[in-house]
């Protein structure tokens, strides 16, 4: 079921019910037992009241699988639950409701609603072994909802990882807020089509730390295209339970395959006016032998590119006239100013074995050196073309 169609379905009113109400929605992970159950996990909070109830709807009301269990993540990114409780038959569906005055419910364990924010959740049959549904605590909300003000859109490329489990996948994530309504989105294409997928987003910026978000879905088999669309009223959908998407700038994000391998990743853009055009640039410089270079005579250029709007960044480098050599290879410096240089790329070559050039383009979901999101992170540092005596030909700088 399409998660837009789960939102119909439990009424998109409900997401601004409370000043300090959030509700996420809750569905099957990849290959459940039941692809037609659904369900919601509110969060309310006030001074005299808090509440944590698990709804699922289109569950078996037999036993088994039921009476279902909600397990809940001992803590963000720990990837361990533990047993919750045990849910009741309820108009047709089956809930969990915890109560505290004033407090969080006790089985709950935290002094704040909020420090549950992000813990995944888990609807499980009467044994505790199968998952039903599963998602993320929200934050409480701290109440309203903008329909209007602008709306603010962030996307980037997908880059493979070095070395690729998948050499010629790509993709890109893209998020948007609009009209009080935020989305979050992942398309990837030429990935292996008989194995699932799945995203992961990093718990914080550089915490190395990844939370299951949710599974793809296979969209064209023939090009291996895998995509979600996830969208929320007045919140954030179910990503790494943040109430604002907004609060997932700079963290990584990861594309898996059943083997958890990382087949694709990048940092999660800004949410900017216009996508960040203002951040769109193209810049040239020359390169230039230096002092001891075999090819005196030789010349070359970099030139850096970034679509911001897009995402995509695109890094070039020629170079031409340089004393025939049978490999030329790029090398990037680690960092600007410390003088120390890593393999960037070999150069393609004519047959003449002097003049070449090596693209990366994130596109096409080439990876950019050190896992940098985009060529922007790159400028200042030098670039060198080198043979395969690690003799320098040429050198520059990226603009």
């Amino acid at each position: 079921m399409h998660l837009r169609h789960v939102l119909a379905a439990l009424g998109a009113a409900a997401f601004a019910s409370s000043a300090r109400a959030s509700e996420t929605v809750l569905f099957p992970p990849p290959l459940a037992p039941d692809v037609d159950a659904y369900g919601k996990l509110e969060v309310v909070s006030s001074a005299t009241h808090q509440e944590f109830r698990v709804r699922a709807y289109k569950l078996a009301m037999t036993s088994p699988p039921g009476p279902f269990q909600v397990w809940l993540e001992t803590g963000m990114g720990s990837g361990t639950c533990a047993f919750l409780g045990v849910m009741t038959p309820k108009g047709g569906a089956w809930e969990l409701k915890l109560d505290g005055d004033g407090a969080p419910p006790v089985a709950l364990a935290v002094p704040d609603l909020a420090d549950l924010a992000g813990r995944h959740l888990q609807v499980r049959d009467a044994g505790g072994e199968s998952v039903y549904l599963y998602g993320f605590v929200p934050s409480p909300n701290p109440g309203g909802c903008a329909k209007s003000g602008p709306a603010l859109h962030g996307k980037r490329d997908l880059q493979r990882p070095a070395p690729a489990v998948d050499a010629d996948a790509f993709g890109a994530v893209d998020i948007e807020k609009k009209s009080g309504k935020q989305s979050f989105a992942v398309d990837a294409k030429k990935l292996d089509p008989t194995t699932p997928h799945s995203v992961y987003v990093e718990t914080g910026v550089r915490a190395d730390v990844y939370v299951f978000v949710c599974g793809l879905v296979l969209k064209t088999p023939a090009i291996g295209r895998f995509a979600i669309d996830l969208e929320a009223e007045c919140m954030a959908p179910m990503v790494a339970g943040v109430l604002d998407l907004a609060s997932l700038t700079d963290r990584r994000i990861q594309v898996r395959d059943a083997a958890d391998h990382v087949v694709l990743e990048t940092v999660i853009p800004e949410l900017l006016r216009g996508g960040g055009a203002k951040g769109n640039f193209v810049a040239n410089v020359k390169m230039a032998p230096p002092p001891g270079s075999p090819s005196p005579k030789a010349t070359g250029w970099i030139r850096a590119k970034l679509v911001a709007t897009q995402g995509t960044s695109t890094l070039e480098i020629f170079g031409a006239k340089m004393s025939p050599t049978p490999v030329c290879c790029a090398f990037v410096e680690d960092d600007v100013g410390v003088g120390t240089f890593s393999f960037l790329g070999d150069l393609v070559l004519n047959k003449a074995k002097t003049s070449g050039r090596v693209r990366l383009d994130t596109k096409k979901g080439d990876p950019l050196p050190f896992g940098v999101p985009t060529v922007a992170e790159l400028s200042g540092r030098k670039i060198r073309l080198q043979d395969e005596n690690d003799v320098v030909h040429l050198e520059g700088t990226i603009p």
